[in-house]
């Protein structure tokens, strides 16, 4: 009686082990084949992070292919706190920037730039209580408006000096060479962070045509959603420059019209 029981016990855990194997063979299929790309979609985004490269805006010519209204890359420094909390580390980034941003810029000194560095929080009034609460800040402004290869080389140097949590971002702002030559028809433009905003004028006339779509860059990003800025493994998607306007107006004649 002993003897038949044994052959049915080892079939039994043979079969159970079996179904057990069979059940994780289809959750590994699952797992790895069916859902392959929204599971690695999921992952992806707990340590990736997305930025923005702006492209050029559309640019305004005579008839003769003048340039009236055009376009300068500059570039934007901003700081994630959450990244440096160590305020020594902060002391020297601020030293460092002080040293590598020309004389007389805005802005540079190094009590300005360490006050700035040193913004960890906004507060904002709670709509439910009326309370001032504390948000963290991941994105600090330090200096806009940098010569764009100064800015790659101040990148490219902070980089080498291992700093965290300097944010190096491409922006773009208009220039107009003629000065006042065509103001009231070509309008003008002002700045609203590191966006072209279109007021009045053919500026604002063909404010969706000339408009640029920009890149989007992928990075790094810690656990606690902190951006790496040096870890950009490319572009994901790859943006436009805005369209050219072509007047029949010619720069000369319309010169000596102003005169």
């Amino acid at each position: 009686m002993s003897a038949n029981r044994i052959p049915f016990r080892l079939i039994f855990v043979f079969c159970f082990f079996a179904v057990a194997f069979i059940l994780i063979g289809i959750k590994m299929y699952e797992v790895q084949i069916t859902r392959h790309e929204e599971l690695y979609k999921k992952a992806k985004s707990r340590y990736t992070h997305k930025t923005s490269a702006a492209n050029k805006r559309g640019e305004i010519y005579d008839h003769d292919g003048n340039l009236l209204v055009g376009n300068r890359f500059c570039t934007t420094i901003a700081f994630d706190p959450r990244v440096e909390k160590d305020p020594e580390k902060r002391k020297k980034i601020a030293h460092f920037l002080e040293r590598e941003l020309p004389d007389g810029m805005k802005g540079k000194s190094f009590q300005e730039l360490y006050a700035r560095l040193n913004t960890e929080f906004r507060y904002v009034k709670d709509k439910k209580t009326g309370e001032m609460i504390a948000k963290e800040l991941g994105y600090v402004v330090l200096i806009r408006d940098v010569e764009y290869t100064l800015g790659e080389s101040i990148r490219e140097k902070a980089k080498n000096m291992r700093f965290s949590g300097l944010i190096f971002e491409r922006s773009n702002r208009r220039t107009y060479p003629k000065k006042q030559l065509l103001a009231n028809v070509l309008g003008y433009s002002n700045t609203a962070g590191n966006d072209v905003v279109a007021v009045t004028g053919l500026e604002s006339a063909f404010r969706e045509e000339m408009a640029p779509e920009s890149d989007t860059l992928l990075g790094e990003r810690t656990r606690d959603g902190a951006s790496i800025r040096y870890t950009e493994w490319g572009t994901e998607k790859k943006g436009y420059d805005g369209a050219n306007i072509y007047l029949t107006i010619r720069e000369p004649i319309q010169a000596m019209l102003e005169e």
